[in-house]
């Protein structure tokens, strides 16, 4: 899971990198884009480093006790960014980033917004941006404030920044539904497993 959780993150920094190149009426950045480019791209490429040195540096890990712990973890990262099926894991990570973008374009288009792809894009990097925060349960609350401020230099009323910022939020929780249900049922499969007696005892 966690492994799931920093790729998903990296994919996340690639796509907001790309996304500060293209024009957008939303100045999201404002002066600062450059610097904030400057600082995405050196993120993305110290994470690409530390996960090549870490497979140097994996087997002298493992003689210390926590170690081992340390080194399953790069080694799960470097298969999962290096590996064999590496091209599916990042195609499927941007393929979902892809899509909702693509939601928060067509929620622009329900409530007669003149979003563009770049405008949706910019959107769709401040809200999961925000989402990020460890203070916050899945941005609830800061994404508001951020969409209202972002919005209201645009001529938008609060009140439809606000409509937009929780659709976009109760979306997001149709959409994890799903994946929600599947983990649940595996949770019960395995403690069924466990508890079941072994049938060859």
């Amino acid at each position: 899971m966690v492994i799931d959780r920093c790729v998903g993150i990296g994919l996340l920094l690639a796509f907001t990198l790309g996304i500060l190149l293209l024009p957008s009426n939303f100045g999201a950045f404002g002066r600062d884009r450059d610097k904030v480019v400057i600082a995405l791209a050196a993120m993305l490429v110290l994470g690409v480093i530390i996960l090549a040195v870490s497979a140097r540096l994996g087997p002298k890990l493992t003689s210390w006790r926590y170690g081992r712990w340390i080194e399953r973890f790069f080694s799960g990262a470097r298969a999962a960014v290096f590996g064999s099926r590496s091209a599916v894991i990042l195609g499927i990570g941007c393929m979902i980033h892809t899509l909702t973008i693509a939601a928060v374009w067509s929620l622009g288009q329900a409530q007669g917004l003149a979003l563009s792809p770049a405008d949706a894009a910019v959107l769709f990097a401040v809200m999961i941006g925000v989402a990020l925060v460890p203070f916050t349960v899945g941005g609830w609350g800061l994404r508001e404030l951020a969409m209202v401020s972002l919005f209201g230099n645009h001529g938008l009323t609060p009140e439809r920044a606000l409509v937009f910022s929780m659709y976009f939020g109760l979306t997001s929780i149709l959409a994890s539904l799903p994946g929600a249900l599947a983990w649940i049922g595996l949770l019960f499969t395995r403690s069924e497993r466990v508890s079941d007696p072994d049938p060859q005892n």
